[in-house]
């Protein structure tokens, strides 16, 4: 049989495997039991999953608190990043007002990070060594990954 020929097969075969999700039980329960809802946990979830319950809950309020106090800042790097597109593209290239803008947005993330690493020393303080270095492997997934924590800032 020719390459060509098991185009349709492999795409029926695809299909055959996808349909019996469309048709699963659309119920709560049926969906924290299936194994492809088990593997879509997100590495947060699934570190939360790992700590004592009260600290999670702990973790999630401290992430919380750190949200609304940076939500401003990246309000701020959103309009800083806009100014320096406009200085980029404007006609006459401002190079001092370009530097002055860059400096200010760096000023910016640098707070940031301090909140950040505020927040994550404050919960490392209240964790035992274990529960830091679930803790931690999270914090360089994150990172590693370029979440930060910034996508939950807005």
């Amino acid at each position: 049989m020719k390459l060509h020929a098991y185009i349709p097969v492999m795409a029926l075969l695809a299909t055959l495997a996808v349909v019996p999700a469309v048709y699963a039980d659309p119920s709560p329960a049926a969906a924290a039991s299936s194994p492809a809802v088990a593997k879509a946990k997100s590495p947060r979830d699934e570190m939360l999953s790992q700590l004592p319950p009260e600290k999670a809950k702990a973790y999630q309020d401290a992430i919380d608190q750190l949200h609304a106090k940076n939500k401003p800042l990246h309000e701020q790097v959103d309009k800083l990043q806009q100014d320096i597109s406009a200085l980029m593209t404007a006609d006459n290239f401002d190079k001092s007002a370009y530097l002055a803008k860059n400096a200010e947005l760096n000023k910016t993330y640098e707070q940031m990070h301090a909140n950040t690493a505020e927040t994550i020393a404050g919960l490392a303080e209240k964790f035992t060594a274990d529960e830091r270095k679930i803790l931690e492997k999270n914090h360089q997934s994150m990172m590693k990954r370029g979440d930060g924590y910034r996508s939950h800032g807005k």
